[in-house]
């Protein structure tokens, strides 16, 4: 049998060059705000784009930058925070990404006499001094220990020249220079640094807290792109655990750092927009059957960007297998594996119920969105629980309440297929298990698959910045990658 060539969806930001997928996202007012404001504020400025996981922090951050970069008053300068997590002192990377940006910039030093070369130096005077002897200790977090060889770091990046190491003391007047370099007005410095939540959140401090000690200074802005419960969580953690300060609030310290906090808006009302710029990828077979059930697609993924290209990707995966196994069988609609992995995506409990009985599947397809207000939720049974949900959950009503929903709570004969379907063609093996994406998941449920104690996971849990109640609390979708992800890196290290 032949196959159509499939065409999935990669996960690529926006980044304003014309290979680049249209903004979908509704960020091209936000860009052009952001950027003016950078235009006309004065540094030192920190601005934090603060979103989860997968809602399009590095796109905003690529626009932003793509309205700087014909400014020859603006140097950009792109840091990826996550690439050097293992760099003992992540601010040397970042002078010396600053370093090879201003090198390129010829037109920003336009009428500025010495000053290009006033900069540099103080620059790499921090990068220098970090070969003496001493130590800078943030209490609590940071430190900073001059153990580093500017020789090391200098061969490495091939940025700064090898100038003779300096002396020892420019290490401490360093700050100093760079404090006493006026450039004009008009000029910025723009450093992004993309990625903090994908670093551990110790190494996002310690970057953090260098940014804060040395580059806080005249005519720089820093544009940071990180999920605000990462940050925050460990903080608490921290404080909480090694200080005994069980009221300490992380927000504060982001709150300290930056002065202007900007949130990644939610996608709810733009995601009509954006489902749209995805179907336009894929082939007309596929955007055709993709385009009645995309309503339920934003839903299932909570709006989220990311989850919505991984979505879309399985189900035509899914859509493609299934015609191929069952080419004699009449093709099963999209619609019910989109229903099925929605449900057990984001509402497992609900689903597990539905599937369970017949009867309940065809009582609640009975029911009018309008009158759920009147349906009697005090029984202890199943209706009343899956009621319950609905009557507090607008994104599951927006999810059931719809031909797609009430098809796939019908036609039992569908249904099954797909949740049979889904079982045994494309479930991850025994193997997999311990890496399974669950999105619902408690904290002891999660114990057992690691063979480890409920204690010993609440602590690498709040480790990472994640903070639950106890060992029934709920683990969402990120916080369970996450944390599977630092219990790989971690036994990887010990192998």
């Amino acid at each position: 049998m032949m196959i159509d060539k499939i065409i999935l969806l990669n996960d690529q930001p926006i980044d304003g060059s014309e290979s680049s997928r249209e903004d979908g996202l509704g960020f091209s007012t936000y860009s052009d705000i952001i950027a003016s404001t950078i235009k006309g504020t004065p540094g030192p400025f920190t601005i934090g784009i603060f979103g989860e996981w997968g809602t399009g922090k590095t796109s905003l951050l690529n626009l932003i930058k793509d309205k700087l970069s014909s400014d020859y008053n603006v140097i950009p300068v792109w840091f990826n925070a996550w690439m050097y997590e293992k760099e003992e002192h992540p601010l040397l990377p970042l002078i010396a990404t600053i370093v090879k940006e201003i090198h390129k910039s010829n037109d920003f030093w336009r009428d500025m006499g010495e000053r290009k070369d006033g900069v540099l130096n103080a620059l790499k005077s921090v990068a220098y001094g970090f070969s003496a002897s001493t130590k800078l200790k943030v209490p609590g977090f940071a430190e900073i220990e001059a153990g580093f060889v500017a020789k090391d770091m200098i061969e490495r990046n091939q940025i700064i020249s090898s100038d003779p190491l300096l002396d020892k003391s420019i290490y401490y007047n360093s700050f100093d220079r760079l404090s006493s370099i006026n450039l004009l007005k008009n000029r910025r410095i723009v450093i992004f640094i993309d990625d903090l939540d994908r670093c551990f959140p110790d190494k996002a401090i310690k970057l953090l807290e260098s940014i804060k000690l040395v580059l806080f200074q005249k005519g720089f802005v820093f544009v940071l792109g990180v999920a605000r419960q990462v940050i925050e969580g460990y903080l608490s953690h921290k404080y909480k655990n090694d200080f005994g300060l069980e009221q300490f609030e992380g927000q504060k310290y982001l709150d300290k750092i930056v002065q202007l906090s900007f949130p990644i808006p939610p996608h709810t009302q733009r995601a009509k927009d954006f489902l749209a710029v995805l179907t336009n990828q894929l082939n007309d077979n596929d955007s055709k059957a993709l385009s009645p059930i995309l309503p339920i697609v934003g839903a299932a993924c909570a709006y989220n960007p990311r989850g919505i290209v991984r979505f879309i990707n399985n189900l035509l995966i899914d859509r493609a297998i299934s015609n191929v196994l069952f080419s004699d069988s009449e093709n099963i609609p999209i619609g019910f594996f989109a229903v099925t992995r929605g449900l057990q995506q984001r509402w497992i409990d609900v689903y597990e119920l539905l599937i369970s009985s017949e009867d309940l599947c065809q009582k609640i397809a009975e029911i009018e969105r309008h009158s759920l207000a009147d349906e009697d939720m005090g029984k202890n049974d199943s209706f009343s629980v899956i009621i319950f949900e609905l009557s507090k959950d607008k994104d599951l009503q927006d999810f059931i309440f719809t031909k797609e929903g009430n098809e796939w709570l019908t036609n039992s004969g569908f249904r099954n297929f797909a949740i049979d379907f889904l079982k045994t063609q494309r479930q991850q093996g025994e193997e997999d298990k311990l890496y399974e994406h669950s999105p619902h998941c408690r904290v002891y449920e999660l114990a057992k698959e690691l063979n480890m104690t409920n204690k010993v996971l609440l602590d690498k849990l709040g480790g990472i910045g994640v903070e639950v109640r106890s060992h029934m609390s709920m683990l969402t979708k990120d916080e369970y990658e996450n944390i599977i992800n630092h219990v790989k890196n971690s036994r990887t290290n010990l192998t």
